[in-house]
């Protein structure tokens, strides 16, 4: 096969003089270089190959255009092993994070390169009405983007029969398929979007002996493939077809999805050669990112401006109205391995598995294995006691919903109990600032107070020294809080006590 790479003079003359124009154009355009998004499976990815990452399809090309353009192309390889189209089967390239990266990398050219996997016969027959439709609608992801992609769709190499992707016809990749449903299909995608056709089929069909697994190319394989694209793209001068230096929003996504409605949640975005970037008209820094309260059918729009175009991307915000699904139980500390009490705390999960805020009240307390008993209760929280080492599991009941916790206790000290409420006193409650705990009869020799939110996430700890006098106040500052309901647990000597408090603004 004749290459590109062995021309005459002239012919190296003329990239020659192409570069020199294509360089002087893009001087103004950021060090502006064509973006090229490969799209495909494990032949793309270079499976079999002994390094993939310099051996494959893509990293050849890329050399021999480097040959001809320098360093004003970028191949990047999105390739994934197993990965197919149609996007019902169970491995669709559309789920895996590659492909997401490809959509942030806004490609100036995209090469989709799918079918292999997606001819497996049970796969087809299940699917195989999908193809068609999912592999456009591929491409109008990627020209949602970038309008101005380019694209190259391919047929697949062939696939020979006795390769070892398979053990019976069902599973087994097949070519027929490939031949008389997939690669008509492919046809029809290249009409109806004026994607460039590439044939990877016709000129292997009698060399078996490239693919040494009947399926995936060896490093020669690879070479010809990569051949046959260089050849089409500076034929048809597909580089010098890109618009150089145009702006475009390269990502513009939330950071938890789908979020609760009412809930914070951070939007952040980025963007590719852009002067200027507004939100929701906005001027805004880019990279960058903002914290909203999710509003139900809220949509945001990032705009990136440049000097020779202006690129838009709307953000849907994904949200959904959280229902009480289980009870999550969280030990504010490890400290009951010597016996002390631990405070347990009770907060509602969502169907999405995260906690609310919403406080629970009418929970139910259940030792179902192991030894203890229950101190003081709120409406968020328990004191537990253990009475024996071991493993004890604590059920936690409130209508519908429950959780369960396991603690693993040992070295038993049974001298462990909670301080009677008479004895303390907190004030003011509630609290603007300075939180007063006053305790008689205490004897204290060293005291510990922590705070934690209804979560049972803790948000404060102080140590107090040495006060021997019957009647002993300390002090906590609580300016740092947020308004909101909080549990105190004070912890000295064998002896523990807890409660609430109501943090108020001025």
């Amino acid at each position: 096969m004749k290459t590109i790479i062995n021309g005459g003079f002239c012919q190296k003359l003329f990239y020659t003089l192409f570069v020199l124009i294509f360089s002087i154009n893009t001087a103004n355009s950021q060090a502006y270089k064509v973006r090229m998004a490969m799209m495909g499976n494990s032949i793309t990815y270079g499976a079999g190959l002994a390094i993939p990452a310099t051996q494959c399809y893509p990293a050849q090309l890329s050399q021999m255009l480097a040959e001809i353009y320098g360093d004003t192309c970028e191949i990047k390889n999105y390739g994934v092993s197993a990965r197919t189209m149609m996007r019902s089967a169970e491995l669709p390239l559309w789920n895996e994070s590659l492909f997401v990266s490809a959509l942030k990398y806004v490609p100036d050219i995209c090469l989709i390169l799918l079918g292999t996997n997606d001819s497996k016969p049970y796969r087809w027959d299940a699917w195989g009405d999908e193809f068609r439709d999912d592999y456009l609608a591929m491409i109008d992801t990627f020209r949602f983007r970038n309008p101005y992609t380019k694209f190259i769709v391919c047929y697949p190499p062939p696939i020979w029969e006795g390769h070892p992707y398979g053990t019976t016809f069902s599973d087994s990749h097949n070519d027929s398929i490939l031949v008389n449903c997939i690669i008509p299909e492919i046809d029809t995608v290249a009409k109806r979007t004026g994607a460039i056709l590439i044939d990877f089929h016709t000129p292997f069909v009698d060399s078996m002996n490239l693919f040494p697994d009947k399926l995936h190319p060896d490093i020669e394989g690879s070479r010809i493939m990569a051949e046959i694209l260089f050849d089409k793209i500076t034929k048809t001068d597909l580089i010098h077809q890109v618009d150089a230096g145009l702006a475009f929003v390269s990502s513009f996504e939330q950071s938890i999805m789908p979020v609760a409605i009412g809930s914070k949640v951070m939007i952040k975005w980025s963007t590719i050669y852009a002067d200027s970037v507004f939100l929701d008209g906005v001027p805004v820094e880019t990279p960058g990112n903002i914290e909203v309260t999710a509003e139900e059918n809220m949509v945001y729009t990032l705009t990136a401006k440049g000097s020779e175009n202006t690129s838009a991307l709307p953000l849907y915000l994904k949200t959904y109205v959280p229902e009480k699904s289980s009870l999550v139980i969280s030990p504010a500390s490890t400290d009951f391995v010597n016996g002390g009490p631990v405070v347990l705390f009770a907060a509602y999960k969502d169907q999405y598995g995260r906690a609310m805020t919403e406080k629970t009240n009418s929970v139910t307390w259940t030792v179902i294995e192991g030894e203890g008993e229950f101190g003081d209760q709120t409406d968020t929280s328990i004191v537990f006691i253990p009475t024996a080492t071991g493993k004890v599991v604590i059920d936690a009941r409130e209508e519908e919903v429950e959780g369960q916790v396991t603690l693993h206790v040992d070295n038993m000290s049974l001298t462990a109990r909670t301080m009677k409420h008479s004895d303390i006193k907190v004030f003011p409650n509630p609290v603007n600032e300075m939180l007063y705990f006053q305790m008689e009869n205490a004897g204290i020799e060293k005291i510990r107070i922590r705070v934690f939110n209804i979560l049972g996430e803790q948000l404060l700890e102080q140590d107090f020294g040495h006060n021997s006098m019957d009647k002993s106040k300390f002090e906590l500052n609580t300016s740092g809080l947020n308004q909101g309901v909080y549990v105190y647990v004070i912890c000295f000597n064998d002896k523990a006590s807890y409660g609430q408090f109501v943090k108020c603004m001025n």
